[in-house]
């Protein structure tokens, strides 16, 4: 299963990655137009990382709550009859979601500072 989540994770990087990459001329054009018209680099950066965070956090999100809602219905049959306690395998969904988090989180501090330089 930690194979399969991993290639999750990597699947959903490389996703991420193209989805940014294939919106860098529209946002070239974009950045240009509203430059002309006087908007800051602050303004741009605000812009940039907004649009990204909606990208990333979103979809991470509602498959991180599904992925902890599936682990929970699936594994409350095993926790009765091996009598462990259903809060040990909460817990380990929540470490496994936060560890996810983290690496999801990383991901977007360097794809913005890429994003933001290939821009301007």
């Amino acid at each position: 299963m930690s194979f399969i989540s991993l290639l999750f994770v990597v699947a959903i990087c490389v996703l991420v990655y193209f989805k940014v990459l294939s919106d860098r001329e529209a946002d070239k054009k974009k950045i240009f137009i509203l430059s002309t018209i006087g908007i800051t680099s602050k303004q741009v950066r605000k812009y940039l990382y907004g649009k990204l965070k909606m990208i990333m956090a979103a979809p991470i999100l509602l498959g991180s709550l599904i992925a902890i809602g599936f682990c929970l219905s699936l594994n409350i049959g095993n926790t009765l009859e091996w009598e462990i306690p259903v809060s040990s395998v909460l817990y380990n969904s929540l470490t496994v979601a936060a560890l996810y988090w983290g690496v999801i989180l990383l991901y977007y501090a360097v794809l913005k500072i890429h994003y933001h330089r290939s821009l301007i």
